[in-house]
């Protein structure tokens, strides 16, 4: 009995030992977590290298590839979320459901490519990879709301960080649309500078400032009718300043840091919460455009794997021969200096769009390979001879037609005899930076550089309608299969110096019939 007590006492003392020990070795040893420890909803803490924002270089956004009953969903991660590891943790996946649904159906694998950047750019140019989820035929019903969820797990740990956003699916038998066009959101290189600038040469502002301007009462517009104006974003090129800093070129960071930019540029209190919230909504559809692909001078001009890289539509011209984001992502892609292949039409709602590129040009905004002969040209003829919708819009960088007349001639001669062929209804441009509307032979041509950059002072000379002050955006309301019409509103009034409710232009355009 006293031995049984004794060793029942002694494996006591033995316990509080350890107990004690195991104390001192915790209370000694600094904690490697920090508030690190039980991460909530996907939200993180603040150890460097390990936050996952730090390893999203785009936020999800949204990618329209001409199928009424899908979308797709694009995220850019740098290289440290790789889709590999054990048990393959490092990867980012999306799960759906219909609005009305109150679970989400699970998730699934995004696709992923990686983007190779070549050694000679040098140790800071890292890779990245570009994730894409491409939901199949149909798989959605044509005029639905659709939430998703995007999951980012950046270490083998299995820390995540979750994103949400949702989109309408095309109901193409809809005989009205609402949609947006900008242009030229340029940050004009002044990602560290905001400060307002005027220049000697005939340029006014431009920068992140007037960007988020644009953008944040864009959204406010969306928000009067949610249902109906959160559906198709037109982006008439220039997303943002690709030099001509060395700093700037050719690496990916502009691409980061400006359009698709989260925290950077923050800019006067000017935050892009309301742009990320767009663009995780809305289909961006673009055209290229000079600073997209290239600085003017600068001889390697490889940027457009980048700009394919954030836009791989499917409907690009010969996409699996010519454009593809696996061809984007070799740096060995042949066709990584020439822009002439990156055009494509879709359609939505009641309306068929048809982007044109204008690149590569002289330095006279001629465009180089745009010609009767060319197969741009071509294949223009036989998308319009195909078309069966009640409206066409032409959306492309360098103006066809600017203040006096035509100014593309290379452009305005090849395509101005099929516009009228076919009944296009208007011409959306970019790349002057202002908004003008003249009608040329009854189509009226509208330029739209108003989304951020540097202003340019220009005389009006024969424009109906010219604003060279302000910064604005643009919106298109197809009433019926007669009339469409456009407001162009002022976000930030370079005059006053404060935001503007001053409606720039109001005009309708009424359906040309086929010739």
């Amino acid at each position: 009995m006293k031995n049984s007590l004794f060793k029942s006492k002694l494996s006591f003392f033995t316990a509080s030992v350890c107990m004690i020990a195991f104390l001192t070795i915790l209370l000694l040893t600094p904690s490697c977590k920090k508030d690190f420890d039980n991460p909530k909803n996907g939200e993180t803490g603040d150890l460097p290298g390990s936050n996952p924002v730090a390893h999203v270089l785009k936020e999800p956004y949204i990618l329209y590839n001409n199928n009424p009953t899908s979308m797709g969903v694009i995220v850019h991660t740098s290289h440290e979320v790789s889709g590999s590891g054990w048990p393959h943790k490092k990867k980012v996946e999306i799960q759906w459901k219909y609005n009305y649904e109150s679970d989400y159906h699970g998730y699934f694998d995004m696709d992923h490519h990686k983007f190779v950047i070549p050694w000679e750019y040098g140790k800071d140019h890292e890779d990245y990879y570009v994730w894409i989820k491409n939901y199949p035929n149909g798989h959605f019903h044509p005029g639905h709301k659709i939430d998703y969820e995007v999951r980012v797990t950046y270490n083998i740990e299995g820390d995540t960080k979750k994103y949400h956003g949702s989109f309408y699916t095309n109901d193409p038998n809809a005989e009205t649309l609402t949609f947006y066009a900008i242009s030229d959101t340029q940050e004009d290189g002044s990602e560290h500078n905001c400060n307002d600038k005027k220049s000697s040469t005939g340029k006014t502002g431009g920068g992140p400032e007037y960007f988020v301007r644009v953008m944040n009462s864009l959204a406010e517009d969306m928000d009067k009718d949610y249902a109906n104006r959160y559906k198709l974003l037109l982006h008439c090129g220039d997303f943002n300043f690709n030099g001509p800093r060395e700093y700037f070129y050719p690496q990916h960071n502009p691409w980061n840091k400006q359009f698709f930019g989260t925290t950077a540029n923050n800019c006067c209190n000017h935050n892009r919460d309301k742009v990320m919230w767009i663009l995780a909504r809305v289909p961006v559809m673009a055209t290229v455009g000079n600073h997209d692909w290239m600085w003017d001078q600068h001889p390697e001009r490889s940027s457009i794997r980048d700009y394919v890289s954030a836009f791989p539509y499917d409907m690009y011209w010969e996409r699996d021969k010519n454009i593809s984001i696996g061809k984007a992502c070799d740096p060995n892609w042949d066709y990584k200096k020439h822009p002439e292949h990156l055009y494509y039409s879709f359609d939505y709602g009641p309306a068929h769009f048809i982007s044109l590129s204008t690149f590569p040009a002289d330095k006279n905004d001629q465009s180089i390979y745009f010609g009767h002969a060319s197969p741009q040209r071509a294949w223009l003829e036989d998308d319009l001879a195909k078309n069966t919708k009640e409206w066409i819009f032409v959306f492309t960088h360098i103006p066809i037609v600017s203040t006096r007349g035509p100014n593309n001639h290379p452009v305005f001669n090849t395509c101005e005899p099929l516009f009228q062929l076919y009944g296009v209804d208007a011409v959306l441009q970019g790349h002057h930076h202002f908004y003008m509307r003249k009608h040329q032979n009854g189509i009226p041509y509208l330029t739209l550089g108003g989304g951020g950059a540097f202003l340019m002072q220009w005389d009006k000379h024969e424009a109906e309608v010219f604003e060279k002050r302000m910064w604005f955006w643009s919106r298109f309301d197809i009433l019926n299969n007669d009339s469409c019409k456009v407001l162009v509103k002022a976000a930030y009034d370079w005059d006053s110096q404060a935001t503007s409710d001053h409606t720039i232009d109001t005009l309708y355009i009424y359906n040309r019939q086929r010739k």
